[in-house]
């Protein structure tokens, strides 16, 4: 048997009638901070690229905490702390990089920063709608950036979160707090476009068009932007803190995020069985295809991914769900998409390409006919998307087991 997540919950699938020829789990045995708390302190000390947080709040009257939301657990229990250990004689603004998502409850924002931290502390959540703007600068691609007015004030901001992958930025973490994390939709969208253009892939950040305009955002604030970043397990444990230049700390991080979940693999498989990792990760699909676009580069082409994802919220994106009901063929999403970018449909594009390559058979608490509607096809259980897949390619398939999908990375040798 093995453990699969979805939503809260997990799924016991037995795999001892398959025949599995891999099983993607970190190469390396993960080694956690023993004394995570004390190691966020101590990378506040010594940064990298930057002077100590300390020395540049001289002169400095106001700051500003740049959070993630709930769809990127941090470790705060032991970023906070250590945070406000030094930001002790200014005042300080909180504010939660929520990019396009929605905002934060008022339960998780308990969950994600604790009630004892609430109740010293006011959090706001960013709204790329409503929120007010300030323009920021002009990149190289020509995007005319702008970003939360919060900014304006703010002699220091310090920007949290964590490293992983990312499908077409590269990497999450550092520079993406600012863009996307506190943007207009239209400085987003400009962005986002440039997903479909060479370069724009997961692990990828050299003449990667996405992040070379969000680290154009970052250079803007060079004199006054100090990261906090963690790396962290599937399970949350931390393996290291990096703290200083958005360039410098943040590349340091993700050489440790590589050498833990860069995962070599000899061969596809013709079916990968997939989850998400659960709750949040799987709160809807507009960040469980994160996990489905890994499971792809494991399995061969016209195979099978059998994705695992509760997705109790929906599709979790209004323009996503739009373009996924006004589509009769994936063909239809990809051609509107390239002849026009809107946000939100990038997601729509991405499930569509997937399936250009691959079957995808979701196991999940999707409505079928949503399911469906995305040109997967739908199992109410995993017995029965084995079975969908095994009259597919008939007895004797191969198999990849791949826990925690949206965490690693399978890359082909050679």
């Amino acid at each position: 048997m093995l453990l699969f997540k979805i939503s809260d919950s997990r799924i016991d699938v037995d795999v001892k009638s398959l025949n599995v020829i891999n099983e993607i789990t970190p190469q390396r045995q993960v080694v956690p901070l023993k004394d995570p708390q004390q190691d966020a302190v101590g990378v506040l000390r010594s940064p990298l690229g930057t002077l100590p947080l300390e020395s540049m709040l001289k002169g400095a009257d106001r700051v500003l905490v740049l959070l993630n939301d709930i769809t990127r657990p941090a470790p705060y229990s032991c970023m906070l702390p250590a945070i406000m250990g030094v930001l002790e004689d200014v005042d300080v603004d909180f504010l939660v990089a929520t990019g396009t998502h929605r905002a934060n409850t008022d339960d998780e924002m308990r969950r994600m920063y604790g009630r004892q931290f609430l109740s010293h502390f006011k959090v706001e959540n960013h709204d790329c709608d409503s929120s007010e703007f300030i323009y920021c600068c002009t990149t190289k691609n020509g995007n005319d950036i702008y970003l939360n007015r919060m900014v304006e004030r703010a002699d220091v901001i310090v920007s949290t979160g964590v490293i992983g992958f990312h499908y077409f930025a590269g990497y999450s973490g550092g520079r993406k707090t600012l863009l996307p994390g506190i943007a207009e939709r239209g400085s987003i969208s400009r962005n986002h476009a440039l997903m479909v253009r060479k370069g724009a892939t997961t692990a990828n950040i050299k003449c990667n068009p996405v992040n070379d305009e969000m680290m154009d955002v970052a250079r803007a604030f060079t004199e006054r932007l100090f990261i906090f970043n963690a790396v962290t397990s599937p399970h949350g444990d931390v393996l290291g803190f990096f703290a200083g230049s958005y360039k410098d700390a943040w590349l340091e991080g993700v050489k440790l995020y590589d050498h833990y979940f860069k995962v070599r693999i000899e061969e596809p498989a013709d079916v990968v069985i997939a989850d998400a990792g659960g709750y949040p990760k799987d709160i809807n699909m507009y960040q469980a295809q994160k996990a489905l676009d890994n499971a792809l580069k494991a399995v061969k082409y016209g195979g099978t991914v059998i994705l695992i994802a509760g997705c109790d919220e929906g599709f979790g994106n209004r323009v996503f769900e739009e373009w996924i009901r006004d589509a009769r063929r994936p063909e239809d999403v990809i051609q509107r998409l390239e002849s026009g970018f809107v946000l939100g449909a990038h997601k729509a594009y991405a499930v569509a390409t997937a399936v250009k390559k691959a079957d995808v058979i979701l196991v999940s608490h999707m409505r079928p006919e949503d399911v469906t509607a995305m040109f997967f096809r739908y199992a109410p259980d995993i017995d029965t998307a084995i079975g969908m897949a095994k009259e597919k390619h008939g007895s004797g398939f191969s198999v990849i087991l791949f826990p925690d999908a949206t965490n690693l990375l399978p890359v082909l040798e050679g």
